[in-house]
């Protein structure tokens, strides 16, 4: 070729290139600009449709019947809106992870702001954990009541210094806290694309997995609570340890799976490996400080760490370091600081390792027992668990076809298995399971919309039905149990007026435990929920609820109380307890009886004593 003739070649190469830079850009830039479009639409949407969110007329399916319209049409378009950023050649800068944001926003802070009130009732007895440390400036470790707590406390330790510093009183915790699971899930979503990316995913994958996992997170770890903050935690020692510390694999592991390589044809896929090992000595450091507030917060977690830890260390890509100080650290403080709590208990744990059996299953909702609406809420659960596992099974066969093994990522996924015979964790083992493999879970389940090098319509708009799916699922699995769940102002005010007056040895005989419990002086009381009597004491409640009360208040040495509410009436229709007229009835003959008088009441509470 002359060179006047490859000039003119390379003049068109330049010309047709600039001529696709001319085209892509307005592309992406209109691209932009609707996903823009859409975020705004969709945040004015939620924002209007929250003064149409009534909580007092709320059914029997829970937050989901309260909802307006446009709530569930500006979800829809944070959904089109993702999957929109997502799409194309690559995801548009910024806005894919603005549109989780929002998508946080729906889900977490709907029920956040419109119920006014913190929701759940253990989440009002971690208060008052944090209430007793204020209020004495020590732990309780031989406490009657939530004495694990004191022996794992650092989360309850660290909120009582926060609220101390900041002044606030058991109700204004209260008051912050219904806010905690949205910062919970903004640092999940936070540290999870990095994690996902550690592990070999692209970013587009890594977008996707991390609103798979948002939308999958059904089982209501994430509220004020322990364990919530240690899986937080958790996922930070997990970034770390596939990122910034993770090793190349060497030695004979390096043979091995080269061996695998030249033998199958399969890639093993242990993930990236970074070159830049820069303050890798100080985020080693973090990651032990990380550990070790999990080993003071939480009992399961830690276990959790080191499956994990161990995991990366057999397959080459952790140093042992990590595992090793998990382990000393562990046993430490099992075996001194919460020697109290783990000394009476440490036969049956021992007794019971290994065996899975109805007790790990314990909190499995018996459909036959439970109203119509509580049926489909547990559907829902149920339905939503097996589409994220689908959709992950799916996605290990694709990158099977695709001739890749994605070591690291299995490895993490199976790090809970090992729970499910190590303790029942009091039936919610299973839950914490699926919990703590709903990352991985999510990661797999990325592939089949994500897997490749570009998105084309027909997986975005699979994607989108799946979410919007998996969205309405969501909110029927985590809200729909809220007609309980919920406490009104007045709930919480009968449960103040209560709490404020307890006195050391009085009898509080409750309804239920599920209303605004022990969240304040909550050691002076002596506890009966009704509902844990049953079914010992469900002819005497049924036939002579009055005379049953009277004789305990009677017997007890300090005298007492006996409180009923809206939520607890509810909890009984829910799960079909006392279907003889429920707690209503039990309350009514309360009313009616000489030896007992009302001593606070409200349109959602009241309070009894002896006369």
């Amino acid at each position: 070729m002359t060179m006047s003739a490859d000039i003119a070649a390379r003049r068109r190469q330049y010309r047709l290139a600039l001529s696709q830079s001319h085209h892509a850009r307005p592309a992406a830039w209109w691209r932009s600009v609707i996903c823009l479009g859409l975020l705004v639409a969709s945040m004015a949407l939620w924002w209007a449709g929250l003064g149409y969110v009534d909580p007092a007329r709320m059914g029997g399916l829970g937050l989901v019947t309260i909802l307006p319209t446009m709530h569930f049409a500006g979800l829809g378009l944070v959904i089109v809106g993702f999957v929109v950023s997502v799409g194309g050649e690559r995801p548009v800068r910024v806005l894919p992870a603005l549109f989780l944001g929002v998508l946080i926003a729906y889900l977490h802070a709907t029920p956040a702001i419109a119920y006014e009130t913190l929701r759940y009732s253990w989440a009002w007895k971690h208060i008052g954990v944090i209430d007793f440390i204020m209020r004495t400036g020590s732990l309780d470790l031989d406490a009657q009541f939530l004495s694990a707590y004191f022996n794992w406390p650092a989360f309850f330790a660290g909120a009582a210094w926060l609220a101390a510093l900041l002044g606030l009183g058991p109700l204004e915790i209260a008051n912050a806290a219904r806010f905690f699971p949205i910062l919970l899930n903004l640092g999940y979503a936070a540290l999870l694309p990095g994690i996902f990316f550690n592990l070999g995913a692209s970013r587009r994958m890594a977008l996707v997995g991390t609103a798979l996992f948002i939308l999958g997170n059904w089982v209501g770890q994430d509220y004020f609570s322990p364990q919530g903050t240690a899986f937080l935690f958790y996922l930070a020692v997990v970034y770390l340890a596939t990122g910034v510390l993770a090793l190349e694999p060497a030695g004979w592991r390096m043979r091995f799976y080269g061996l695998i390589a030249r033998n199958t044809g399969f890639e093993i896929v242990t993930g990236r490996t970074r070159s830049d090992r820069s303050g890798a000595a100080l985020l080693g450091i973090c990651a032990l400080v990380l550990i070790g507030l999990i080993i003071a917060m939480h009992q399961l977690t830690p276990l959790l760490v080191l499956s994990a830890t161990f995991g990366l260390f057999v397959i080459g890509r952790l140093r042992i370091d990590l595992f090793v100080f998990a382990l000393l650290a562990e046993l430490l403080w099992l075996f001194y600081f919460a020697d109290s709590f783990l000394a009476p208990e440490l036969r049956d744990i021992i007794e019971g390792f290994g065996a899975v059996g109805e007790q790990t299953f314990g909190r499995l909702v018996d459909l036959h027992m439970v109203s119509d609406e509580q049926r489909i809420v547990a559907l829902a659960s149920r339905l939503l668990s097996a589409g994220i596992g689908l959709l992950a099974v799916l996605g290990g066969i694709i990158r099977l076809f695709q001739r890749k093994l994605d070591l690291a990522a299995l490895v993490l996924l199976a790090a809970p298995l090992p729970l499910v015979v190590a303790t029942p964790y009091g039936g919610e083992v299973i839950f914490r399971v699926y919990f703590y493999c709903l990352p991985f879970l999510a990661f797999f389940a990325a592939i089949p919309f994500a897997g490749r090098q570009r998105m084309g319509f027909l997986s975005g708009f699979v994607l989108m039905v799946v979410m919007t799916v998996f969205a309405g699922g969501f909110i029927l699995a985590n809200n729909g149990k809220d007609a309980q769940y919920r406490f009104t102002p007045l709930e919480v005010e009968a449960s103040d007026w209560l709490y404020s007056r307890a006195q050391p040895g009085e009898l509080l005989i409750e309804g239920a435990r599920n209303y605004p419990s022990q969240f304040r002086n909550y050691e002076n009381f002596i506890y009966v929920p009704l509902s844990e009597e049953l079914p010992e004491a469900n002819q005497e409640l049924t036939s002579d609820p009055a005379g049953l009360v009277v004789r305990w208040l009677s017997e007890a040495q300090h005298g007492g109380y006996v409180i009923i509410t809206r939520s607890q009436k509810n909890m009984y229709y829910s799960l079909g307890l006392l279907s003889e007229g429920g707690l209503d009835a039990v309350e009514a003959a309360l009313l009616a009886s000489p030896e007992l008088k009302v001593v606070f009441a409200n349109r959602d509470a009241a309070i009894f004593t002896l006369r």
